[in-house]
């Protein structure tokens, strides 16, 4: 697994089409995850405490943009984690 720090939309936009140009196996798993180079990448909020969304990201619930990609995030991790099984 490969944790890309950053969650802001056009960060994981212009990156995804990066690593889509570099993998041939890339694949999409949902808006905050691929597979890619036999690995799982996820994007992650950065624990910096100057960025201002790491508690957020954390804590929020569905409703909010930072604590929805969390919960994508986790759900990535467990598809990845039973196809492992």
């Amino acid at each position: 697994m490969v944790l890309l720090l950053g969650t802001a939309d056009n960060y994981i936009k212009k990156t995804r089409a990066v690593f889509a140009t570099l993998y041939p196996d890339y694949s999409s798993v949902n808006s905050v995850a691929f597979r890619a180079g036999g690995a799982l990448w996820l994007y992650a909020a950065h624990p910096s405490p100057g960025n201002g969304h790491f508690d957020a990201w954390v804590n929020a619930g569905a409703d909010s943009p930072s604590g929805l990609k969390r919960i994508l995030a986790q759900q990535a991790l467990a598809i990845n984690q039973n196809t492992r099984n």
